[in-house]
């Protein structure tokens, strides 16, 4: 609704309207998955006459029926995830701030949980944290790159791609190794911006910049006219493209509060939906 709260004057409100998944912990390991829905009904305000509804429909949409009287701490890990995410949507709050969602869960699992979560967004703010380029692509609208605790960038997948992407990777395949001489002679003669990334037999990729994309394919299509190669396809950056540039820049603090490198594998990112 339209309601305005503070979160200094009315915060056992606002916690009421918010939804929270740690990356870890946050279950009480001899309660069953019904027990901690239903706790969680009870402090978010949940009506007793309704809370055997909420925690049901919550265990159903999760897959977690079967586990609903099972103790938490011998419920697999994609499983203890699953009831995190319940918890965080206890409620149904306007507000639902998850961390690292799908940790530890098999790629089965994390898309049944990305379904679930997309199904759940409407009408509701939910932020994430992710280090998974394709879970930000599958749940946000608006992401945002944090580098040593500041944030670098932050706006819509596309604005981030166009914006800090490296231009485009075209993937061409020839009918014979001995026509990769003519497609390199091609490429370098009507691609200025364009170098050999990849060769294996008949596949060659190569990454384009500074060319327009309309002029990418007048191009390609005159080269394909020509015969000089089979067929290609074209993608833009990727998200995680983007990811490790900035990744690039992470450092960090010595014992003496000095700055130093560091290895570009794990920034932290933030996504916004």
């Amino acid at each position: 609704g339209s309601e305005q709260l503070s979160i200094r004057e009315d915060l056992s409100r606002c916690r009421q309207l918010m939804g929270y998944c740690p990356q870890f912990g946050g279950l009480q390991t001899n309660m069953t998955p019904r027990e901690h829905l239903d706790f969680n009904a009870m402090i978010r305000g949940v009506p007793q006459n309704k809370r055997r509804a909420t925690v049901d429909a919550l265990l159903d949409k999760m897959d977690l029926k079967k586990y609903a009287n099972r103790q938490a701490g011998r419920l697999s890990g994609g499983n203890k995830r699953k009831l995190s995410v319940a918890i965080a949507l206890v409620g149904d709050p306007p507000i639902v701030l998850l961390d690292e969602p799908s940790t530890g869960m098999d790629p089965e699992a994390k898309r049944f949980m990305w379904g679930v979560l997309s199904a759940t967004m409407a009408g509701r703010c939910l932020v994430l944290t992710s280090h998974s380029m394709e879970e930000c692509e599958a749940l946000c609208n608006r992401v945002g790159i944090m580098v040593n605790g500041r944030f670098q960038c932050i706006g819509s997948l596309q604005h981030l791609k166009a914006r800090f992407g490296e231009g485009y990777t075209i993937d061409f395949r020839v009918n014979d190794v001995s026509m990769t001489e003519d497609l390199n002679d091609f490429v370098s003669h009507n691609l200025s911006g364009a170098t050999l990334e990849a060769e294996h037999g008949t596949a060659l990729s190569y990454k384009c910049k500074d060319v327009a994309l309309s002029e990418v394919f007048d191009i390609i299509e005159s080269g394909r006219a020509r015969g000089i190669f089979a067929d290609y396809s074209l993608s833009q950056t990727t998200l995680e493209q983007v990811f490790l540039r900035f990744a690039s820049k992470q450092r960090e603090e010595d014992s003496n509060g000095n700055i130093e490198s560091k290895q570009p594998n794990t920034p932290s990112d933030m996504a916004y939906r």
